[in-house]
């Protein structure tokens, strides 16, 4: 076989094959190398041994001549046969095949791999938002990682784009945060906020506006008291009209009270379930509703015979007791042709001042009740110095011995709060 022209022939180093290529190469290359080495016709002179692959390549030449030219390899001097190349040849392989390769020598050690680099525009930016990051909501194809979060725009922005809320005015108002993956969380609160802040003003107009009609209200009812009430009951404070309901609770067993609790009259005696707050000898009944501050107002339409006044929560009501401040209570009494303030000591009042219609008001605070004419405004009496304990309730009360004629609760409601 004729040695290859060395000038025509020999080429460098392949580095543009396929690995496909190179790989199945440096089979062909160890197993020819076996080959020789088994029949002692290698021999290594330590110089560059120059190959023909022109009967291998005969047959590739159709598919790609620059292939067969680039085929003659040279060998490097200081050669070292590697350890790889005995590792992957097999004792089992038939020397015939390696032979029909046409391969007689090798100019390269491929057992030295020259390792991957990659390019480095091929590498990951750092500034790219990977999976689990905060991604700029403005970047439109690549996105970049999240520096700040804004709570007004609702949304974060890279180095670059939240640049304008520091150099366009109206966005220097904005509140910038550190980025955050809760922004969602964040969105909802500030969304909470905003309803919350709404409410928080409906509520506050409401308020104004309660004022106001409460404004309002207080001047009406001053202007309802001066032309239904004495000056004396209007004077530092506006009394609040008691919208009262008498108890059954408390009622002797002789009196009757309509359905709606507010009338009263004498009837036959019916057995009651007795307790501790019911009447049991003098016919009276309370209102259920009982004062421990304040200033209150209430009328009642009165008949021939009756008591009418207040009594303190703790005062007796079992069996026969007199009706007078010392005892708890401060009343009008009237039988007949006796008209009486039950004092300490009694005071008998003009006959002609009996009243259709009884006003009786009392300040809890001052510690007074008066009596008056509430068609007429004319004052009638006042108990002045109440004595009872800070916090205790004053109740209404109610007397009467007419059969043929109800005491009845007449409130006019004006002057409700």
């Amino acid at each position: 076989m004729e040695p290859l022209n060395n000038e025509s022939k020999k080429v460098d180093r392949p580095e543009f094959l396929s690995n496909q290529l190179l790989r199945t190469k440096s089979l062909e290359i160890k197993r020819s190398n076996k080959s020789h080495r088994s029949s002692g016709n290698y021999s290594y002179t330590g110089k560059p041994i120059k190959m023909n692959l022109q009967e291998d390549m005969s047959h590739r030449s159709h598919r790609s001549p620059s292939v067969a030219s680039r085929s003659s390899m040279v060998r490097p001097t200081g050669f070292r046969k590697s350890e790889t190349e005995d590792n992957m040849s097999t004792a089992s392989e038939p020397a015939s095949s390696i032979a029909d390769s046409g391969v007689e020598s090798v100019t390269t050690d491929w057992s030295r791999d020259t390792p991957f680099t990659v390019p480095p525009d091929a590498r990951q930016n750092p500034r790219h938002a990977a999976p689990g990051d905060v991604a700029c909501d403005l970047c439109e194809e690549i996105k970049l990682k999240a520096c700040k979060s804004c709570m007004t725009c609702l949304a974060s922005f890279c180095e670059l784009h939240v640049q304008g809320h520091y150099t366009i005015e109206p966005l220097n108002r904005h509140l910038l945060v550190e980025v955050t993956k809760n922004l969602g969380n964040l969105q909802e609160s500030a969304q909470m906020k905003k309803i919350l802040t709404k409410e928080r003003e409906e509520n506050q107009r409401l308020k104004d506006e309660n004022l106001a009609l409460k404004k309002e209200n207080e001047s009406l009812r001053q202007r309802i008291c001066k032309l239904r009430l004495p000056d004396y009951i209007c004077q530092g404070k506006v009394p609040v009209a008691a919208d009262l309901t008498l108890d059954p609770e408390t009622a002797h067993c002789a009196l009757l009270l309509s359905d709606d609790c507010k009338q009263v009259r004498v009837g036959d005696k019916t057995t009651v379930h007795q307790t501790s707050q019911r009447f049991d000898k003098w016919e009276c009944v309370l209102a259920k509703e009982g004062f421990s501050s304040g200033r209150h107002y209430w009328e009642v339409e009165v008949n021939r015979e009756f008591t009418i006044g207040v009594s303190r929560q703790s005062a007796q009501r079992k069996g026969k007791f007199i009706f007078c401040p010392s005892e708890g209570y401060w009343c009008l009494y009237h039988f007949r042709q006796a008209f009486s303030a039950l004092d300490d000591s009694i005071h008998r009042l003009q006959v002609n001042s009996f009243p259709r219609v009884l006003g009786v008001c009392i300040d809890v605070d001052e510690k007074w009740v008066a009596f008056y004419n509430s068609e007429t405004k004319a004052q009638i009496y006042t108990f002045r110095n109440m004595t009872f304990t800070d916090g205790e309730k004053i109740y209404p009360l109610f007397n009467t011995l007419e059969k043929s004629a109800n005491l009845e609760i007449k409130t006019e409601m004006f002057f409700t709060a």
